[in-house]
């Protein structure tokens, strides 16, 4: 009796233990299953993101090519992200976990990181007055731009900044603050632009404050985000359209001056082709066509001035660009050959 008493025993502990042993096992097993599942998840997840990478870095190349164009580029739902480092003036873009994308000759202006399953694509030549580059701005499709104004004053630079922006992004105009909350409401990216009179600081803004004289908005000016004071000398400048709606899609001064500095530097050695162009078309021209040599001095000279300018130096280089311009014009009608 004690020894069926000693087996049964002993049975019930094999059993118990197999019992452990099946639900510790089973534990792993199912452990490892889902583990393999989220890694060929993530895999997936990654590789999609990289071929949306991919496709986005063909079209911005293609877009590149292409002056004052619009499109449309469906996506996966992800989240895109754009860098540019101030120091090195280097700038990227990846999609959720790629890999980043170097940006070595394309200048980008778009939100820094968001959401969305439709990109809108626009791009602008960046004159001064010959084409320096083609900025690319970048947006989401759930993204609304409001033109917020209510004082007559400003009112012609409202409108301007309205009809300049394309007709397919989502824009409305919008002059009492107390109807921002409804107009919000559907969108998860919104960028307000405003000048004299802007909303409370409850509202993410970028404030508009031309500079030139005659009245005119796209010549040059200055642009505050998030209500910095006016007199700030942080406050960044613009100059000429594309430059304007470079600080508009702009996240903050920061982007947006980085970005306009790797333009600098493309406008610079653009710069320098064409004093080179004019010094050895004077050479050429001394033998063939003398008296168009000295119609050259002066936009040799005007290019000279133009030499290291930087983005803080707007009404100089918009006097000189104006300049090179009427000179460049000049030549056509003198029978000379053209700079630009």
């Amino acid at each position: 009796m004690e020894k069926m008493l000693r087996n049964s025993k002993r049975s019930a502990i094999e059993i118990q233990f197999n019992w452990i042993f099946v639900l510790i096992a089973g534990t792993v097993i199912f452990v490892f299953i889902i583990s393999l599942i989220l890694s060929q998840k993530k895999d997936v997840d990654v590789q999609i993101s990289q071929n949306v990478l991919k496709q986005l870095a063909t079209n911005i190349k293609g877009r590149q090519q292409l002056s004052d164009t619009f499109s449309e580029m469906e996506t996966p739902q992800t989240t895109f992200t754009f860098t540019c480092d101030n120091k090195d003036l280097i700038a990227d873009f990846k999609i959720s976990d790629s890999q980043r994308e170097p940006l070595p000759l394309e200048i980008i202006f778009a939100p820094k990181e968001f959401k969305t399953q439709k990109l809108k694509i626009w791009t602008l030549d960046f004159n001064m007055p010959f084409t320096v580059t083609r900025f690319i701005y970048v947006i989401p499709s759930n993204m609304i731009f409001i033109i917020y104004n209510s004082t007559p004053a400003s009112q012609q630079y409202a409108i301007e900044i309205y009809n300049a922006l394309p007709a397919n992004i989502t824009k409305r105009y919008v002059d009492r603050e107390s109807n921002l909350q409804n107009i919000l409401k559907g969108f998860k990216n919104y960028r307000i632009i405003c000048f004299n009179d802007c909303p409370s600081s409850d509202y993410k803004f970028i404030s508009i404050l031309p500079l030139n004289s005659n009245g005119h908005m796209f010549s040059y000016g200055k642009v505050k985000y998030n209500g910095v004071a006016q007199d700030n000398a942080n406050n960044p400048y613009y100059i000429g359209q594309a430059s304007l709606f470079g600080a508009i899609f702009s996240d903050d001064e920061k982007y947006y001056y980085c970005e306009m500095s790797r333009a600098f530097k493309q406008f610079e050695i653009k710069r320098t082709l064409y004093f080179e162009r004019v010094k050895l078309l004077e050479t050429d021209l001394n033998a063939i066509n003398p008296s168009c040599v000295p119609v050259f001095a002066l936009p040799r000279s005007t290019l000279e001035s133009m030499k290291n300018k930087k983005l803080e130096d707007t009404r100089s280089l918009y006097e000189l660009s104006n300049t090179l311009m009427r000179d460049n014009n000049d030549l056509t009608f003198k029978g000379c050959p053209l700079i630009y």
